[in-house]
């Protein structure tokens, strides 16, 4: 009967343990709320273009983009696959060698904090079709 009990006691007492931390971690959602809520708004792309952050409305997307080749590139399409609040329209434009410029995405039913990969598809002259990724997340204004 001894052993019983102390099964039973051992159950109860890391039962009681597990109840008490999912008790925790609920009491923080409620009050803290979704932890995604709180990423804060940043903007990544790969060598050699850097985002120097990002807004957005309801209506469009604009990435500041600062190009670190030696040339200017011209922005031929920007891609946000992941994006599931609206849709987006292609962006373009140019941007010349060393300098910030802006890449606006023209969009339809954003709201919230919006979070997706990246793709800019840019060319320079002599050289076309080359592509950067990063991610995105912004929140609409």
């Amino acid at each position: 009967m001894k052993k019983g009990q102390a099964a039973i006691e051992f159950l109860m007492t890391y039962g009681w343990a597990i109840l008490v931390v999912l008790v925790a971690i609920s009491a923080l959602w409620f009050f803290v709320g979704n932890p995604q809520s709180l990423v804060a708004d940043n903007c990544r792309l790969a060598a050699p273009l850097n985002c120097e952050g990002a807004t957005a409305t309801a209506t469009s997307i604009t990435m500041r983009v600062r190009n670190g080749l030696t040339e200017t590139i011209t922005v031929t399409d920007v891609d946000l696959p992941d994006l599931t609040t609206g849709s987006c329209t292609a962006g373009s434009g140019s941007i010349n060698a060393g300098a910030v410029g802006n890449v606006a995405v023209t969009c339809s039913g954003l709201s919230g904090k919006v979070r997706s990969a990246v793709t800019i598809t840019y060319s320079t002259p002599g050289l076309t079709g080359r592509v950067i990724t990063g991610n995105l997340v912004v929140t609409v204004a």
